[in-house]
């Protein structure tokens, strides 16, 4: 049985190797908004900030990565994009700032039957060496880009009231720990502020054999909360999400998911009363636009409005996946007036798609740091 973690949720369904690029640029056709909605969606954009909890602008995590398998060095080859256009996308749309994700186990990544799967383990040392030169590289495009690295919400709201795009530092996976948990506070000085415990790979925070959370993974999330790092609990087994719940005095993040409907269920997705845990808890779900069980924007705006009504209007967010999802149904930040016309015609206020936009995530966010004392 495919698991949670074994599902593929990057933009690698190889169907036939041609397929892997045809759709990364497609657009799928957007409803004709008239001058007066487009005009009220800008407006809020303005002014309240836009988070992406979860993405990959340009796939930076790929750009210097070595040994890769043959699948994923294909993809890196002929599925080009670039971070400047993404980020001119981010600008244009009113985005105004992301979880720009390096991937720490992307090395020993292969396509397989079930999707996504590790196809070798690490050599000494070479998952830590492949964390520090993507967290080199995001900070190099940052500059590049004239993005604020955002290392407080304070700054995300100071970048947003200048006209300022800005990045928030994360790594999907703890591989690049690789049990030393010293390395977490290096990592915290270079600027990374979201941590995703575990991606494909079973590393050394949650155990292959129980799927639970190992004393190393109870150790990491005691850290975190700690400095203040976000948890973000995507691709982790439900088991671990519980534990962490159990242990963690702060909210926490599942940036990029959904949860299992009577008409829809999928590995990927949350139950819904693990997810009634994190709302209750102070926690956001960011709603993932990767086509399961949706095939449009407006399919994606629908499951952005369930997700408010089963946890309400403060624990919900926005997780796009941007560059590396698997069949996206929000494929540019061009096209955020549109989901922000669909939540209003939705019913939602405009203090609630202010909330999901954004202001969940800035509250999570706040709320680690004020328990570490960092804020």
């Amino acid at each position: 049985m495919v698991t949670r973690r074994q599902w593929l949720v990057g933009a690698l369904s190889l169907g036939a190797a041609a397929g892997v690029v045809s759709w990364l640029d497609e657009r799928p056709g957007l409803p004709v908004l008239s001058p007066e909605a487009l005009r009220r969606a800008r407006v809020l954009l303005h002014r309240y900030p836009f988070v992406d909890m979860h993405a990959h602008p340009g796939r930076t995590f790929l750009q210097s990565a070595e040994d890769l398998s043959w699948s994923l060095g294909f993809y890196r080859w002929f599925g080009r994009v670039s971070e400047r256009q993404t980020v001119g996308d981010m600008r244009a749309g009113g985005a105004s700032a992301a979880v720009f994700a390096g991937v720490a186990d992307v090395q020993v990544l292969a396509l397989g039957g079930g999707g996504l799967e590790t196809y070798r383990d690490f050599a000494p040392g070479e998952a830590w060496a492949s964390c520090q030169l993507q967290m080199r590289d995001l900070l190099a495009r940052a500059e590049e880009l004239e993005l604020v690295v955002a290392r407080t919400p304070e700054d995300v709201l100071a970048a947003h009231a200048q006209g300022r795009t800005a990045c928030i530092l994360g790594m999907e996976g703890a591989d690049g720990l690789e049990g030393e948990l010293d390395r977490l506070d290096r990592l915290w000085s270079d600027g990374l502020r979201v941590l995703t415990l575990v991606h494909y790979r079973h590393n050394e925070v949650q155990a292959a054999d129980a799927d639970g959370l190992t004393r190393f993974g109870a150790s990491l999330v005691d850290r975190m909360v700690d400095l203040g790092m976000l948890i973000d609990l995507a691709h982790a087994s439900e088991r671990v999400v519980g534990q962490v719940l159990d242990r963690s005095r702060v909210p926490v993040l599942v940036s990029h998911s959904f949860v299992q409907t009577d008409t829809y269920k999928h590995p990927r997705f949350l139950s819904q009363d693990l997810a009634r845990r994190i709302a209750a808890r102070g926690g956001v779900v960011g709603v993932w636009p990767a086509g399961l069980g949706v095939a449009n924007l407006e399919g994606y705006i629908d499951r952005i409005a369930f997700l408010v009504d089963l946890l309400g209007e403060a624990h919900v967010g926005l997780g796009t996946d941007m560059d590396a999802n698997y069949q996206p149904v929000f494929t540019s930040y061009r096209q955020l007036p549109w989901v922000v016309d669909g939540l209003l015609k939705r019913g939602l206020s405009e203090a609630a798609v202010a909330a999901v936009l954004g202001g969940n995530m800035l509250r999570v966010w706040g709320a680690a740091l004020a328990a570490a004392g960092n804020a």
